[in-house]
């Protein structure tokens, strides 16, 4: 930490030191400052940091050596020759023994010698501890998580719409201000002209909340930011005085934007809310429950993306809050997904709806409860499809005892209300089918009614691997429920005879199997296209060779949703053999950094995914082909795969993202199940290396040259505030960890920077006084050198008078005689 300082010194006496720096292990470094200092673990390694970030910075580009301190006890004599050789020094003799060194240093502070089972107890003792502290520090953790989300919406309205002066000085890890910025408080300080400027009501049904929540609750709507609000606030026959006396106190504050109701006789949820709303005169209304809070930015937000888009419901992402405050379980929420909806209700807050929409429907409903919003947003969206989710965290959902936000399973009615709701839904739609409670809380599997019965075309390429078509093709034929189906086999070039002798089997045995041979190049596009033309289903099924269906109704989980004139592509959920996901549908990314990936892969089985992601039905970008349906008539109108450009690779994403361009709905449904044997079977082409190197180039450059749009967009079914080609369709916990650690240690960069500019401050000071003494002393030295001369002078007239002295003495002497 002083070399700064020493090197000065060298400097100045015209020294180039030579530098052995010692590197330690990070756990060792710990066990010695707590075993003599008590260091904490987090203290003992940022001070590691901070002393090997202070080293690097100070001795680069100087002559230095890097020694691992086990190096240096285990194996001394080595060690010390790599310093000689390295820094070039004339040591011609060992330093001390390993005897000598075991016996000068502490035993206690050795880690390096411990053995294997010492070293794991110890561990293990630390481990308990530093876990119970862990468990302490983890709520502190989400809290400064919930903060740094702040931090990022302040940045991101201070970049995007303040234009300020301050100059910006360019570090390392960022850009910080060099002067200090005050953070807007109102709409007028972002200096935003909006075209419209509706009024929002913020409607809040009251019953019994506990005072410090409804005033939290109540304060999160007085310091917004866009100020042509309401507030309307409906008590529902409150029976606790703390309740009532935070409400009067808030009429006191006489402000026309507030109005305060208290009914007589209770009438739930749903009657109080509609209670509030007939208070309303807002153009729009946004749902908000008294215990919990929405972003000081959330009604700038919507009142933004009612000038940008045409909106009649707008939704955006949610966390939720303990009792302490802090933000945790943040849901970064995709678009509009008709099909999540219905499995799901993904929207939830902050809702806000358009009064003409809301008065449509009628409001709330009573016989809902605990899914009465489920019920209402599935009945606004029936009226209109222009709904828009704001990809931030405008709504903190408190995590209040005895409410869903904590364990759905606190109201066990609300689950049964959402799936009656979903019902009603069906009815008001036409749609026939039933629905079944999902595998996770509050999901809903729609079990849609095959309408008729149409023929199921199932095309399977394949060349040789004669195992594998042995077990697909029995799979199929003796598990599937569905018997309306035709298997159509494209051979290409086969030549084994097991094969072949396969091929003749299958004909023999049922007579829905037919076999083609297509003496075509490799092009697993064309293949496809050809088996399609010889389907004569009103539905196929494009099926990997490799692949063995594993469920009985594995045809109609396809066909419910294949047969709807809105659908394009349907996709089956796929398995390896080890119980991993392979495939549970495509996100699109960007030409930066991944064209697509599979959602979730390579986790378990028996996983729900992110937010139920891997167990409801919902809408995605694209799909797999190694199981998927889409309508023939639908195949052949945007011309099936792209054979000329797409061969190998990402034939299947292209597929589906024309669909979507033609306004059709993709979908993944885990209900139907499938395993992919993917490992077992390699490229048709000769080398695997062959098939990479044109996917990464030919096929990945057409990609992003003909989607550009949607690359650059954005999917509309991820969330930008999620990790791209991340696979689990998530900001994973180590990451989060790594850029905690990450900001942690730019903090204390910033903090050493500020430390160091003190200490150059105080070496200038040092410096300024230095030079001052030496300015005296030189004026000290020119006043004693005139003295000097002036004493010389006086010396030579002094000289002079003891001569004359002298000589008069010796002239009246000789006077005398």
């Amino acid at each position: 930490m002083l070399l700064p300082f020493y090197f000065d010194i060298f400097r100045e006496m015209k020294i180039q030191p030579l530098l052995v720096i010692m590197l330690r292990k990070d756990v060792d470094v710990y066990k010695s400052l707590n075993l003599i200092h008590g260091f904490s673990l987090k203290k003992a390694l940022d001070l590691y940091d901070k002393y090997m970030e202070s080293i690097e910075k100070t001795t680069k580009n100087r002559k230095r050596v890097f020694i691992a301190f086990e190096e240096l006890l285990d194996n001394t004599d080595n060690t010390i020759n790599k310093i000689k050789q390295t820094l070039d020094l004339p040591i011609k003799k060992s330093l001390k023994k390993e005897k000598q060194i075991s016996a000068f240093l502490d035993k206690r502070l050795k880690h390096h010698n411990l053995n294997y089972e010492t070293y794991l107890r110890e561990f293990a003792e630390d481990h308990s501890k530093l876990k119970e502290k862990l468990e302490e520090e983890r709520e502190e953790i989400n809290i400064l998580k919930g903060e740094l989300e702040d931090i990022k919406e302040s940045i991101s309205y201070i970049v995007d719409r303040v234009s300020f002066g301050s100059e910006m000085i360019k570090r390392k890890g960022g850009f910080k201000l060099k002067r200090s910025y005050k953070e807007p408080e109102t709409q007028k300080d972002f200096n935003v002209n909006f075209n419209v400027d509706p009024k929002i009501s913020i409607v809040i049904p009251v019953y019994n909340i506990k005072r410090e929540w409804l005033e939290a609750c109540i304060d999160s709507v007085l310091r917004q930011r866009y100020k042509n609000w309401e507030l309307c606030i409906v008590d529902d026959a409150s029976t606790q005085k703390q309740t009532k006396k935070v409400l009067k106190s808030l009429m006191k504050r006489k402000d026309e934007r507030i109005k305060i109701k208290f009914l007589r006789k209770n009438k739930g949820i749903a009657g109080a809310t509609n209670e509030a709303v007939r208070l309303s005169t807002g153009e729009f209304v946004g749902f908000l429950d008294s215990d919990d809070e929405i972003s000081k930015d959330a009604l700038f937000e919507v009142v933004e993306a009612i000038n940008e888009k045409e909106c009649d419901v707008i939704y955006s992402d949610e966390d939720k809050l303990t009792l302490k405050g802090k933000r945790t379980e943040a849901f970064y929420k995709p678009s509009y997904s008709p099909d999540r909806l219905l499995s799901q209700n993904y929207m939830c807050h902050f809702l806000v709806v358009k009064r003409s929409i809301g008065e449509s429907v009628g409001w709330l409903r009573d016989g809902f409860s605990g899914s009465q919003d489920y019920d209402f947003i599935l009945r606004c969206v029936e009226k209109t499809d222009k709904i828009y989710r704001i990809p931030k965290i405008l709504y903190h959902w408190r995590k209040v005892p005895g409410s869903t936000a904590v364990n759905v399973n606190n109201k066990p009615e609300a689950w049964e209300n959402g799936r009656r709701a979903i019902e009603d839904s069906l009815k008001r739609r036409n749609i026939k089918g039933k629905v079944l409670l999902g595998k996770g809380p509050c999901t809903y599997q729609i079990v849609r009614q095959i309408e008729g019965n149409p023929l199921v075309s199932i095309v399977i390429p394949f060349r040789d691997a004669p195992k594998l078509l042995r077990k697909c093709m029995n799979s199929i034929l003796e598990k599937s429920t569905y018997q309306n189906f035709e298997i159509v086999g494209v051979n290409h070039r086969s030549q084994r005879k097991e094969t072949l002798e396969l091929i003749e089997y299958y004909k023999k045995k049922d007579n829905r199997i037919r076999f083609y041979n297509a003496d075509l190049s490799w092009n697993f596009s064309m293949l496809s296209n050809y088996g399609v033309k010889k389907a004569k289903g009103e539905h196929v099924v494009l099926l990997n060779v490799d692949t063995e269906v594993t469920r009985p109704d594995w045809i109609e989980r396809l066909l419910e949703h294949s047969q709807r004139k809105e659908v394009g592509a349907v996709g089956a959920k796929l398995y390896y053999p080890n119980g991993k996901i392979q495939h549970a549908g495509v996100i699109i990314g960007t030409e930066e950094v991944a064209v697509a990936w599979h959602i979730h892969r390579f986790t378990d089985g028996n996983n729900w995914g992110y937010f139920g992601s891997l167990i409801i039905t919902q809408n995605l970008s694209a799909v797999t082909a190694a199981c998927m349906m889409v309508k023939k008539k639908l195949y052949e109108e945007i011309g099936g795969l792209d054979e000329k450009n797409l061969a190998v690779a990402f034939n299947d994403i292209d597929f589906c993202l024309r669909l979507r361009e033609k306004g059709y709905l993709n979908i993944f449904t885990p209900h139907c199940e499938v395993m992919h044997h993917e490992s077992a079977l390699r490229s048709y082409k000769n080398t695997p290396e062959e098939e990479k190197r044109v996917t990464s180039t030919r096929e990945e450059e057409y990609m992003k040259k003909r989607h550009k749009n949607i690359l650059k967009k954005g999917d509309p079914y991820y969330n930008p505030n999620l990790i791209l080609n991340a696979e689990n369709f998530a900001r994973d916990k180590m990451l989060d960890q790594h850029i905690a650690a990450k900001d942690q240690h730019i903090n204390n960069l910033n903090k050493v920077i500020a430390a160091k500019d003190q200490h150059i401050n105080n070496l200038n000071k040092v410096i300024a006084a230095k030079d001052q003494h030496i300015a005296n002393l030189d004026v000290f030295t020119r006043n004693l050198t005139r003295e000097i001369v002036n004493i010389k002078k006086y010396s030579v007239f002094y000289n002079l008078l003891s001569r004359f002295r002298r000589e008069l003495l010796m002239w009246f002497g000789k006077i005398r005689k």
